[in-house]
């Protein structure tokens, strides 16, 4: 006999960390588009909106492609403890291939997330 599904709320799916090393906080990508991301930190970072920050995405194994560094700034932040949402806008793409992992990021996630 199959075990019950007894979970109120449905698990967010985490594909990547990120990483601020500026402010050194981590936390999950919880959504990605076009221009931006939202990642869901641990605790507050203390990050105020309007800042920018470099974050540094670190994909799962399965996804099978290596850790890339962007900079963005925070559009918006709310927080719901224990974790805060960080609304970032992509400002600048660092690492190398960073703009075609990210893209490649974006379009994985769009598949998984349907």
């Amino acid at each position: 006999m199959e075990p019950q599904e007894r979970r109120i709320d449905q698990r967010n799916h985490s594909y990547a960390k990120a990483f601020l090393p500026d402010h050194n906080a981590i936390g999950y990508i919880r959504d990605i588009s076009t221009g931006g991301f939202r990642i869901e930190a641990l605790g507050d970072p203390g990050i105020p909106e309007k800042v920018e920050v470099t974050a540094v995405f670190i994909p799962n194994e399965e996804m099978r492609f290596p850790p890339f560094t962007l900079r963005g700034r925070v559009e918006w932040r709310h927080e719901n403890p224990p974790t805060t949402s960080l609304g970032i806008a992509v400002t600048r793409y660092v690492s190398p291939g960073s703009a075609r992992l990210f893209r490649r990021f974006r379009k994985i996630w769009k598949r998984l997330a349907t």
